[in-house]
């Protein structure tokens, strides 16, 4: 339940991150101010006459035991763009189902680091979609590295792959015989076309069995593929 307190605050710490903690008038604690919502953190229910009471989020603070009383959303108009979150002593009629969520500058470093991370993460697997048949040609176990670590959907792009290398490859075709190839670096071409040409009805039979294949072509892409990105050899 999110409502509305009031509270004064002394002794105000920043915790990094522009997130703040103060101590609060009683009956609350502390006072945690954020410029980002804590959708893990949820305030006390008092319950009514058909719903029970449940317990806010506990919260630990230098070893001890907190409830996450009450939520009060920013408020713009009074010049508040910050949640302040009210803390107050655990009850110990309440029972602790957890998890506790830790509360320090190191989590809070710690939980920085992960959003930041996840966010590089999205934007990573973003490029990497919009280069999807491309990125397809690598050899399949690098695929499925991209696909753990960044949601690379390897064996949807392995299938378009296929299909756009086939049409490339079949034009390609079409220009070297446009005259009876006679040079044997003509007839060479011809040979190496054919060989990519039977490649893709291979990497799209992979695909249709639920399994990324690449492309001989792969093994000179990955040497532009950072190491943190490959498949460990084995």
């Amino acid at each position: 339940m999110t409502t509305t307190a009031a509270g004064t605050d002394t002794g105000r710490k920043h915790m990094g991150g522009g997130e703040f903690l103060s101590k609060a008038a009683p009956p609350f604690s502390f006072l945690v101010e954020s410029q980002h919502e804590k959708p893990h953190w949820r305030s006390h229910d008092p319950g009514d006459q058909v719903r029970a009471a449940f317990a806010g989020t506990p919260v630990v603070i230098d070893g001890d035991i907190y409830e996450v009383a009450q939520h009060q959303l920013p408020d713009p108009t009074k010049g508040s763009r910050e949640h302040r979150y009210f803390l107050q002593p655990w009850d110990d009629s309440h029972p602790l189902r957890g998890p506790y969520s830790e509360y320090s500058i190191e989590t809070l470093r710690a939980e920085r680091a992960a959003v930041k991370q996840a966010h590089q993460q999205g934007a990573l697997g973003t490029r990497l979609h919009l280069f999807g048949v491309l990125v397809a040609l690598l050899p399949a176990r690098d695929q499925q590295r991209l696909y753990q670590d960044y949601g690379f959907d390897a064996v949807f792009w392995t299938r378009w792959s296929a299909v756009v290398c086939t049409f490339l490859w079949f034009a390609a075709g079409i220009v070297t015989i446009r005259d009876i190839p006679t040079a044997p670096s003509e007839l060479l071409a011809l040979l190496v076309i054919a060989v990519f040409l039977i490649e893709q009805f291979f990497r799209r039979a992979r695909a249709m069995n639920g399994e990324p294949c690449g492309s001989m072509l792969g093994y000179v892409l990955r040497v532009l593929l950072p190491r943190s990105m490959r498949a460990r050899e084995r």
